[in-house]
């Protein structure tokens, strides 16, 4: 009851340790329960790289659909000038930025640092924990190739061994050295044979013990990727409500001094011309003096 052997083949790089396998020809029985399970295992394995692969795209494009909603929400709002003079005024005023009073990017940081952890603990860790046990399996699977092959060439040198005494037992006495000898070779062979079954049968049972469980550990796949989707789909709706609600003013005007500034300023200006006249002509007045 022999497991199917398999071969690893690369991918392209879907994941950096794991590549894709396929299975070749059986060594062992292609019809024995190893075998049946390493081959779904194998088929899950191969879709697993591809799931994991898209998963880690999936998560990297909300990464980066927050850091870039950040940048555009963190950035001052433009505004809108109506004079020369309303330039220089800006320069003393604060922009609210584009995400509205009380926006802080921080805030999006966060969320972006919790998905990270999330789709890492509860997706990729658990696919990848359960990638390694396959990989387990399918390098372990060799020992068991080795025992089937084993066995099945004790039990041909016994079965040949067996017809050669037949053969003699019909032509000499029981006494005759050759059937003697040839009864020995016969038991020695079978007891090869006994050895073999039995060591085949103890890495057959490892085998399908590692197997049984790897497959069975695959149901959790469904909860494992229903969070994965989930926990992306939460992310982008707590970065939405980490934005405040009120948004900027999108016509924030940066108005010039107000008329009685202006007043003001070409008050103290025509005062100081004033002043600067009267020095002059009391200048005068002293030197004709």
């Amino acid at each position: 009851m022999g497991c199917s052997g398999s071969k690893s083949v690369s991918t392209g790089g879907a994941y950096d340790t794991i590549k894709q396998t396929v299975l070749f020809e059986a060594k062992g029985d292609p019809k024995s329960r190893c075998f049946a399970m390493l081959r779904e295992a194998t088929d899950l394995h191969n879709k697993l790289i591809k799931a994991t692969k898209d998963l880690k795209a999936l998560s990297k494009s909300a990464e980066t659909a927050l850091d870039t909603a950040n940048t555009v929400l963190n950035t001052p709002l433009p505004h809108v000038y109506d004079s020369k003079e309303a330039v220089d005024h800006s320069m003393t005023e604060q922009h609210d930025p584009i995400g509205g009073k009380g926006f802080s990017a921080d805030s999006l940081t966060k969320v972006k640092g919790d998905l990270l952890v999330k789709i890492q603990s509860e997706a990729l860790g658990p696919l990848d924990a359960w990638d390694a046990k396959y990989l387990d399996a399918y390098h372990k699977q060799k020992f068991v190739n080795k025992a089937y092959d084993a066995m099945i060439t004790a039990r041909t040198k016994a079965s040949h061994a067996k017809d050669t005494a037949d053969a003699l037992s019909g032509k000499v006495l029981a006494q005759d050295p050759k059937l003697i000898d040839a009864q020995r070779k016969l038991q020695q062979l079978q007891d090869n044979y006994t050895i073999a079954t039995n060591k085949h049968a103890e890495e057959e049972e490892s085998q399908y013990q590692r197997l049984a469980a790897l497959n069975k550990d695959a149901a959790s796949f469904q909860t494992i990727i229903k969070q994965a989707l989930g926990e992306t789909g939460v992310a982008l709706v707590a970065a939405r409500d980490v934005i405040p609600d009120v948004p900027a003013i999108a016509t924030s005007v940066a108005k010039a001094p107000s008329d009685a500034a202006s007043a003001a300023a070409a008050a103290a200006q025509a005062a100081a011309a004033a002043a600067a006249a009267a020095a002059a002509a009391a200048g005068g007045a002293v030197k004709t003096a």
